[in-house]
């Protein structure tokens, strides 16, 4: 796990694989540590992770789940993804192509997929498919 912090106080929490008994540790070690206004999400959103304490204690204002395009495994697990949009912590995900994190003095979130042409599924599709259901 790393924890990057800049200048302006703005952090990132990059989690990598830790499991559930780590995150329980990290809460018991130093709660007000684990504040970050990003999140990489732990274990690309295992059904095991990302427990109610450990993002109550994050408490990230954006998250994203680094999930690999239709992966065997099915990340992220629907359990876990709820529990973001209940805290209202903006999302995004890696398998709905690239993400960017703009850090000012608001953090924000582009999602490839919404700002660009990609295979067919930007703005130019959307608008053929609202034209064919009309």
């Amino acid at each position: 796990m790393l924890k990057a912090t800049g200048a302006s106080g703005i952090a990132a929490l990059l989690t990598a694989d830790i499991e559930a008994d780590v995150e329980r540790v990290l809460i018991a070690r130093d709660r007000d540590v684990l504040r970050a206004d990003v999140l990489i999400v732990p274990h690309h959103g295992n059904r095991t992770l990302s427990t109610e304490p450990f993002l109550d204690a994050v408490w990230p204002r954006a998250a994203v789940f680094q999930v690999g395009y239709r992966n065997r495994f099915h990340h992220p697990n629907p359990t876990v993804f709820a529990r973001y949009p209940v805290r209202s912590i903006p999302l995004a995900r890696s398998d709905d192509g690239a993400v960017r994190i703009d850090i000012g003095s608001e953090i924000v979130l582009e999602r490839y997929r919404d700002t660009r042409a990609l295979l067919g599924w930007g703005a130019d599709h959307n608008r053929d498919k609202e034209a064919a259901s009309a």
